[in-house]
């Protein structure tokens, strides 16, 4: 890796670790009934507010579950920043997830995160061998490495949705909303590959 790409590399991460949040079942949760409140201060029903406060608490229960439970098991570090979507540093293991999203988005990006974990560095060289894994500025700027990032994107939201079910983080009728989250989050990826 050139030089330069290295120190990019190390002031992306330097910023993108700037004001970073760790998990708190409680914060989280506080956090949820002062937006149930000040949803109701702008005139939503309090009933629809408070089936807001119950979704917010199921999921905020889902990232407890995954965070304090899967995360912690497989030595992943989680913390919350002011960047939207999320990022996963395979070297120092460690999952970045914007704190400005609901929590069921949070759940769903950190879960897409999870899935990039689970592929592997074996994996992420074998099959997407021209993606992330690729250091040469030259080959960084091709279709076939575009298409490869795509791919492996494509995988990690797949490998997320299994690890949901598995470990009991969301339910099949989640599947809508962990689906239309994928949906959005790669359209620019999909964008972006096409770009020449």
């Amino acid at each position: 890796m050139k030089r330069s790409q290295k120190l990019y590399q190390q002031r992306l991460i330097r910023n993108c670790k700037k004001k970073v949040l760790s998990f708190n079942y409680d914060e989280w949760l506080e956090l949820a009934a002062k937006r149930q409140a000040r949803a109701i201060s702008k005139g939503l029903s309090s009933k629809k507010a408070k089936q807001k406060y119950i979704d917010d608490h199921r999921y905020i229960a889902a990232l407890d579950t995954i965070i304090n439970g899967w995360c912690d098991h497989k030595g992943l570090t989680v913390r919350f920043n002011r960047k939207s979507g999320g990022i996963y540093y395979s070297d120092s293991k460690e999952i970045l997830v914007s704190q400005n999203a609901l929590p069921k988005y949070q759940v769903m990006i950190l879960l897409h995160e999870c899935g990039h974990h689970l592929i592997g560095k074996k994996q992420r060289h074998e099959r997407y061998g021209m993606g992330y894994a690729v250091s040469n500025a030259g080959m960084m700027k091709t279709l076939h490495h575009r298409i490869d990032i795509v791919d492996e994107e494509f995988e990690a939201w797949h490998q997320g949705w299994k690890l949901a079910l598995r470990i009991g983080a969301l339910a099949k009728c989640d599947k809508s909303t962990y689906d239309k989250t994928r949906v959005i989050m790669m359209k620019s990826y999909l964008e972006w590959a096409l770009r020449k």
